[in-house]
């Protein structure tokens, strides 16, 4: 485990066995994923490849009200792959004390010529915890709010704060940068 001041990296995070499931399972041509104009709802820069897909296994919570027509609230939306994220959330569980997940989301950035950063963001704006889980190795990655970028290594665990200002990149030396955000209190 390394730390980084507020931050902290697991490598190796799961068990070989159970990330080698997950690797195959979010890699294959079975997992669906979901186009996005721009990694920031909104915020579309055609000129520096903000576009990328995302499958969302878990929402719970969002900024926006989650309530049905009538204002019962609703309940969480799981996606079918849910089960592929579970070794994921035992382990958050066991190493953070997470009590109440949010949201989960995996995220594919495609290959760019250049690497490209993509606008700061903050997950949620109200305080919670967060854990990105790299899917494989490339050479992009997560740019915390005091400028620390930590690389996509496959079956890296990055721990930290994502209400604070973050950003992702693409990368150039594979086919696509593939990770699992988790948002949780």
């Amino acid at each position: 485990m390394t730390n980084i001041p507020d931050y902290k990296i697991i490598d190796n995070a799961l068990p070989i066995k159970d990330f080698k499931t997950l690797e195959k399972n979010i890699m294959s041509n079975t997992q669906t994923w979901n186009y996005s104009e721009g990694v920031i709802l909104g915020d579309v820069k055609k000129d520096n490849g903000d576009i990328y897909f995302m499958h969302l296994y878990y929402l719970g919570v969002s900024d926006k009200p989650h309530i049905d027509a009538n204002g019962k609230p609703l309940p969480p939306k799981k996606s079918k792959h849910y089960s592929d994220i579970l070794p994921v959330l035992k382990l958050l569980n066991n190493v953070t004390g997470m009590e109440n997940l949010l949201r989960v989301k995996a995220n594919l950035y495609y290959r760019t010529e250049k690497l490209n950063y993509h606008s700061k963001h903050s997950d949620f704006s109200f305080s919670h915890k967060g854990a990105i889980l790299s899917i494989n190795t490339n050479d992009g990655c997560t740019v915390l709010e005091d400028g620390t970028e930590i690389k996509s290594v496959s079956n890296r665990l990055l721990l930290f704060d994502p209400s604070q200002q973050h950003s992702s990149t693409s990368c150039t030396n594979q086919k696509r940068r593939v990770n699992i955000n988790f948002n949780y209190i």
